[in-house]
């Protein structure tokens, strides 16, 4: 059994190593693409990311979480935009705590991955009233949310 053990334990470290060099490798031939489109930034090998819910920190705790995850080396965060928050009524928006998230993000060179969900009651159907995760009576009205989050994210507003 011993014997296994060290057996399993010494492939797992030849894997290991062998993956470190195919990532030197692939760097060194000038394979290493941007970290994501638009930027300079090279990616970083292996390319990690973190899920987030950075609205839950005030400004100071959340430049101190996305620092500690710029310095472990995370290239992007996964951070939820909930619909049913950002616009409680039809044209009623509360970007002020999203704004501030993205703006914390892009300052430290990090890639931002929008999850939008969680529709607001007024674009349900009345049969998922109690349900904030239902989906929208009208896909159009999760179009233009998403539509607008992705101009609030690329700072492409009207």
């Amino acid at each position: 059994m011993k014997t296994k053990s060290i057996a399993a334990l010494l492939i797992g470290l030849a894997l290991l190593a062998a993956a470190g060099l195919l990532g030197a490798s692939a760097e060194q031939a000038g394979l290493a693409r941007p970290a994501y489109p638009g930027t300079d930034a090279p990616r970083q090998w292996p390319a990690l990311g973190v899920n987030v819910a950075l609205e839950q920190y005030d400004s100071a705790q959340r430049a101190a979480a996305l620092d500690a995850m710029a310095e472990a080396g995370f290239s992007w965060v996964r951070q939820r935009f909930p619909w049913d928050e950002i616009e409680p009524q039809p044209g009623e928006f509360r970007w002020a705590q999203w704004d501030a998230i993205v703006q914390a993000v892009a300052e430290r060179n990090l890639a931002l991955v929008a999850v939008l969900d969680g529709a607001p009651g007024w674009a349900r159907s009345p049969i998922d009233a109690d349900n904030p995760l239902a989906p929208p009576r009208q896909r159009a009205d999760f179009g233009r949310f998403g539509d607008r989050t992705r101009r609030i994210v690329a700072d492409d507003r009207d």
